[in-house]
């Protein structure tokens, strides 16, 4: 009996010391489980805050990309987006065009309608622009004051002619009235067009750097032989020099 008594105390003592030490596991455990749900609720919450720095700095980003009064792309964006767009014409072998454009005799139609109306003006220009050119390749931006640029990725000479005239028509149509503009009596633009072949892109390496300069130069080139020749007309700098695309003024 009494070993019987005795086996049965330790056999207790065995069982109270498991419960302990399962007890002790359990509360380790609950500890842990603790921790960690801690642990991921601020992992989510870190989370959740960087998404939403994610959807601040893209929204960054596009701020920082579009002119603030026109909507459209600023310059900055323009700059680099026509060195990338370099590159990647050189590497696919295909031609790139630019057209700069320039509001004729706008800093008069601010003077005699004021910047109020100039600012709906040149709004009104950069919508046209959006509107015509809305390829996924193509990019219209303000360059600066009056001036509006567009990249015109595979994009030859000839076609980069008639879409800057079809920009001239569309700004004519739009029939902005200007009492004193230097061509009729309304609100006109002047477009100056230049391209980079493959052939052209294809050549030194080296001289790549300096492409995007000299297309835009060439491009500003044409635009100042269109404006001497009378505005609201299209010049297109060709290899044998800037030459000038019929237009119809009435139109």
């Amino acid at each position: 009996m009494l070993v019987v008594l005795g086996m049965a105390a330790v056999l207790w003592a065995i069982r109270h010391r498991m419960q302990r030490r399962v007890d002790e596991l359990e509360g380790r455990l609950h500890e842990h489980t603790t921790v960690l749900d801690a642990r991921q609720l601020e992992i989510n919450r870190l989370e959740m805050e960087l998404a939403t720095s994610t959807q601040r700095l893209r929204k960054l980003k596009r701020l920082v990309a579009i002119d603030p009064l026109t909507g459209i792309a600023n310059r900055r964006h323009f700059d680099r987006t026509l060195e990338r767009e370099v590159r990647r014409a050189r590497r696919e072998a295909i031609p790139i065009s630019v057209i700069f454009c320039d509001i004729d005799g706008f800093k008069l139609y601010n003077d005699t309608q004021g910047h109020a109306q100039g600012d709906e003006a040149l709004t009104l220009v950069a919508q046209t622009l959006a509107e015509t050119f809305r390829r996924g390749s193509e990019l219209a931006a303000r360059y600066g004051g009056e001036e509006f640029v567009v990249i015109l990725p595979g994009v030859d000479v000839a076609q980069a002619s008639l879409f800057a005239e079809r920009l001239r028509r569309q700004i004519w149509r739009l029939g902005i009235p200007f009492a004193s503009a230097p061509v009729g009596d309304r609100l006109t633009i002047s477009a100056g067009v230049a391209t980079l072949t493959s052939e052209e892109l294809a050549g030194d390496p080296s001289l790549l750097a300096k492409a995007p300069e000299a297309l835009l130069n060439s491009a500003d080139a044409a635009l100042y032989r269109a404006k001497c020749l009378g505005r609201n007309r299209v010049a297109v700098k060709t290899s044998a020099g800037p030459a000038i695309v019929a237009v119809d003024l009435a139109s």
